[in-house]
């Protein structure tokens, strides 16, 4: 594919067309921007590529882009590239669609209901293209994609890739292609349809009344030969974790939001500002300027962003008080009850106590050991008030 792509960027002559134009705000969310990327650097970053879209190639292409800016790319590579399946050989590799939470569960679900049930639970919140709808009848079990913006020549692309992705899902949780599935596409039959129906390896209809893939419900509930009953939890924890509720915001708060977001789940850590300024394509001193003009500052929208996220994670997934610290990116509990004393003034413990939540075997020993740390430092505390004042200089 690679030989092919780049043969294009170098030889095809004719103009791009203009950005596509879609109705819904949804366009300008933003979204990952890593298959762009690579796309970019395999196809030796041609002009026609990111043509519409106010981006610049090389280095400067940013980590997330806006929806819109995604499908006008995604418009440019069903017009100019001679090879515009890119996305077969991708998802062939082992290439993930989704990211983070929603991608472990998905792998290590129970079975293909619990694993298509992911999106409609989880990836319908995230700044997608998609709305995803799951039914079962007493035979079926099927999953249908809704475009909640303006598709237009992107379309087989944009619906082709999830559905192959949710193809290729059933199939390793099955250990097998799943040759009794049926996969409908709304768009006519592209040049590459054969291309598609051997990757998909089940029937595949063209110019049908909907975008969805369709398994018998019997192997629907079959159980998963790649189930693992922790990664599955640790899996869940982790999409209810990136489903943080916030207030509304706009202009350069929200937009910094979402990058710290997205740094915070893709890399494990605290986004500082020059990470998240770089994400943005601003320096540090200019993403200041801009957030203080909307009377607010990064570190507040950071500390806001973690104190949600803790409270998610404390009341709906029963995690260790040190595994709820490692999902916020902090040094260690010890920071984290800190950090949490200050939001609300309580620790982790007293806040799921009084929420009458469950704690973990390994956080009931981690406060254990905090208690007992803290009875010895209150009985050190008195020794040395006790002591005489001869002992108190001499450690003084």
């Amino acid at each position: 594919m690679s030989n092919r792509l780049r043969a294009s960027a170098r030889n095809t002559g004719s103009k791009p067309g203009p950005a596509s134009k879609t109705p819904d705000d949804r366009a300008e969310r933003r979204i990952c921007a890593r298959f762009v990327r690579s796309l970019d650097a395999m196809l030796e970053r041609p002009a026609w590529l990111l043509s519409g879209t106010g981006l610049a190639g090389g280095n400067e292409l940013p980590e997330t882009v806006c929806v819109g800016q995604y499908i006008t790319i995604m418009s440019n590579i069903a017009r100019h590239a001679p090879d515009p399946a890119y996305f077969i050989d991708f998802l062939e590799a082992g290439v993930p669609y989704f990211r983070g939470g929603i991608d472990l569960a998905t792998r290590y679900a129970p079975d293909i209901r619990s694993a298509f049930a992911i999106l409609p639970r989880f990836a319908n919140e995230r700044p997608g293209i998609f709305e995803h709808r799951l039914s079962m009848d007493a035979c079926t079990l099927t999953l249908e994609l809704e475009a909640r913006v303006t598709l237009g020549k992107a379309r087989p692309i944009l619906t082709g890739a999830p559905l192959l992705f949710l193809a290729r899902v059933a199939a390793a949780n099955l250990g097998h292609p799943v040759h009794e599935a049926r996969i409908e596409l709304r768009h006519r039959e592209v040049p590459y349809a054969d291309r598609l129906r051997e990757a998909f390896r089940c029937h595949v209809d063209f110019a049908a009344p909907r975008d969805a893939i369709s398994l018998p419900r019997a192997l629907a509930l079959r159980p998963s030969v790649t189930h693992d009953a922790a990664v599955w939890t640790e899996a869940l924890a982790r999409c209810e974790a990136e489903l943080v509720p916030s207030q509304p915001m706009a202009g350069w708060a929200a937009r910094t939001r979402g990058a710290c977001c997205n740094l915070l789940t893709s890399t494990g850590r605290v986004p500082r500002l020059e990470q998240v300024a770089g994400e943005l394509g601003v320096s540090a001193r200019t993403l200041i300027r801009h957030l203080k003009a909307e009377d607010t500052r990064f570190h507040a929208l950071v500390d806001a962003l973690l104190q949600e996220r803790s409270e998610v994670l404390l009341r709906k997934n029963g995690m260790a008080i040190r595994s709820v610290a490692e999902q916020l990116g902090l040094s260690d509990a010890s920071d984290f009850n800190r950090r949490f004393r200050r939001w609300f003034g309580i620790t982790p413990s007293q806040y799921r106590a009084r929420a009458n939540l469950p704690a973990t075997a390994q956080s009931s020993a981690e406060d254990a050991v905090s208690r007992r740390r803290a009875t010895a430092a209150a009985t050190s505390a008195a020794g040395s008030q006790s002591a005489p004042s001869g002992s108190s200089r001499a450690y003084s």
